[in-house]
């Protein structure tokens, strides 16, 4: 037998297959045999929300249930240990990178490495440099997951105000350092050395400081200033992916928040602590969402739930702009939208997904290049899913089976 036929009248199916095969599962091409039963491992007492695994120099099974993350270990006595943080009780996604697992829950986004698990701590980054008091250029983006900034300025023997390029920051301290003439630097007080403006934005030094080396930074301010709705940009995404130039998978590239359903924004290469505000590119108009993604060697698709010409998946491709990265649209192709953020799958290299109209669809090398369109893999049980699939839906590949 080679599988069930739920499409077509019992009296019309092959013999090779067969109207109904409850408890059945294939060995081997053309041999079938009872499927195994199921065991109860470890109860948390509430729903599994995610597993997520990181694998460093021992493998650690991370389990988010309800609204807390375990450690739990397997084996003959199964046990499990409570992490100590609060989390989303709604399904989650995870990735690894150098050496952490990185978690999103579409409310907080955590890292794990190993023994704790905290909330990501953000990149600070420096986004401008060679600033005089009153100007400069722009040489970083501010990091949606950080409040904190940098910012260079090349002192001169006539100024003590130097205008920041935010106004009304944080009231957290401001951190000021000085370079000296043989290359260290020194730290300034605030109160002391310098006074703060907060409202107008500018740091004001009790006497001038020139630059040690013309032509050299050598006043560096940070401060903190929060940009309402920032970190929610990254904290409220649901979907998750590794992608890089020329198939490095060296990002992360995130979506899913439904305040932005047709936007990603993605990571600096092997940082993912740094998404900077202009690190994100928008797919398709805002009637439709995204869902999720595939990638195919250097390519990445982005499936969508509707399109008005049914070109429901964006294929972009990592390129350089000016030195900086970003994901630049090369086409579309016809398919069926994607229906679950969780049933994206890699099988014998064919990507996966739950469509809407409730089948489970493929796509191919082929598909990329205009030459076909997605095509359906669960033609035979397609009637029966209808009554079960739904955008909870999950999926994982095991022992040579996409599991729904």
């Amino acid at each position: 037998c080679n599988g069930a036929d739920t499409r077509n009248a019992p009296s019309k199916i092959r013999l090779n297959r067969s109207p109904s095969c409850p408890n059945m599962i294939r060995k081997a091409p053309g041999h079938n045999v009872k499927r195994p039963g199921f065991e109860t491992l470890l109860s948390l007492g509430v729903k599994i929300n995610g597993v997520h695994v990181l694998r460093a120099s021992t493998t650690k099974v991370v389990v988010h249930a309800g609204t807390k993350l375990y450690l739990v270990t397997l084996g003959a006595t199964p046990s499990s240990t409570d992490l100590g943080v609060t989390a989303n009780n709604s399904f989650s996604v995870s990735f690894q990178m150098n050496s952490k697992l990185y978690i999103l829950d579409g409310a907080k986004y955590f890292t794990y490495d190993g023994t704790t698990v905290t909330e990501v701590v953000g990149y600070v980054p420096t986004i401008l440099i060679s600033r005089d008091p009153d100007g400069g250029t722009v040489y970083e983006s501010v990091n949606l997951l950080s409040n904190f900034r940098w910012e260079r300025f090349l002192g001169d023997a006539g100024s003590t105000v130097y205008q920041l390029s935010a106004t009304g920051i944080n009231a957290d301290e401001v951190e000021v350092k000085s370079l000296q003439v043989d290359g260290t630097f020194s730290t300034l007080t605030e109160d002391t050395d310098f006074t703060v403006d907060r409202t107008a934005g500018t740091v004001t030094f009790d006497a001038a400081i020139p630059t040690p080396a013309v032509g050299v930074d050598n006043i560096y301010i940070k401060y903190s200033k929060t940009v309402t709705g920032y970190a929610d940009r990254v904290k409220k995404c649901t979907i998750c992916t590794l992608y890089g130039l020329n198939g490095a998978m060296d990002r992360i590239v995130i979506s899913g928040n439904t305040d932005y359903k047709n936007t990603q924004w993605h990571s600096r290469s092997n940082d993912p602590t740094y998404i900077g505000d202009t690190y994100y590119t928008m797919s398709g108009q805002d009637s439709a969402s995204i869902i999720g993604y595939s990638i195919s060697g250097d390519y990445l698709a982005v499936h969508r739930d509707y399109s008005d010409n049914g070109s429901n998946v964006h294929l972009m491709r990592g390129s350089l702009v000016d030195a900086v990265f970003t994901l630049v649209s090369v086409g579309a192709y016809s398919s069926e939208g994607a229906l679950s953020k969780y049933s994206f799958a890699s099988f014998d290299n064919e990507p996966m997904y739950l469509t809407v109209n409730k089948n489970i669809s493929a796509i191919t090398p082929q598909d990329y290049s205009g030459e076909k369109f997605s095509q359906e893999r669960s033609y035979y049980l397609t009637p029966l899913m209808e009554s079960y699939v739904t955008q909870d839906s999950y999926a994982c590949i095991w022992n040579g089976f996409y599991v729904l």
